[in-house]
C-alpha cells in the first residue's frame, strides 16, 4: 500500500509541477487582452483630447461618441485581462500547494521506520 501510494504522490508531484510551469509561464506573459486593452485605452484618449480641441464645433458630439465607444471597448478588454490573469493565478497556487502536499505525503512514504524488537 504505501508503495502505492509513493506512486500516486510522486505522480501528483510530477503532474502539479509541470501545470504549474505552464500557468506561471502564462501568467507571467503579457496577454493579448492586455495589449489590445492599452492600445484601446490609448484610443480612447487620443479621441477625447480631438474633442476636446474641436470644442463648440460640430463634430464634437461624434469625437465624444468615438471616445466613450473606445472607453467601452478598453474597460471591456481590461476586464477580460484581470480575469484571465486572476485565473491563471489561481493555477498556480493551486499547483503550488497541490505539489507541496505531495512531496509531504511523499517524503513521508519514502521514510524508513526502525525496525523495533519483539
Amino acid at each position: 500500500m504505501r508503495i502505492f501510494i509513493g506512486i500516486v504522490a510522486a505522480l501528483a508531484l510530477l503532474g502539479s509541477l509541470a501545470v504549474g510551469g505552464i500557468s506561471l509561464f502564462l501568467y507571467l506573459r503579457p496577454s493579448d487582452e492586455l495589449q489590445l486593452y492599452e492600445q484601446k485605452y490609448g484610443e480612447a484618449v487620443e479621441k477625447l483630447k480631438q474633442a476636446e480641441a474641436a470644442q463648440g464645433s460640430p463634430a464634437e458630439a461624434a469625437l465624444r461618441q468615438e471616445a466613450k465607444e473606445a472607453s467601452d471597448s478598453a474597460r471591456v478588454w481590461g476586464e477580460g485581462a484581470r480575469d484571465r490573469r486572476r485565473s491563471h493565478r489561481l493555477a498556480v497556487i493551486a499547483s503550488a500547494a497541490l505539489a507541496l502536499l505531495s512531496a509531504v505525503v511523499l517524503r513521508l512514504t519514502l521514510r524508513r521506520r526502525p525496525i523495533t524488537p519483539l
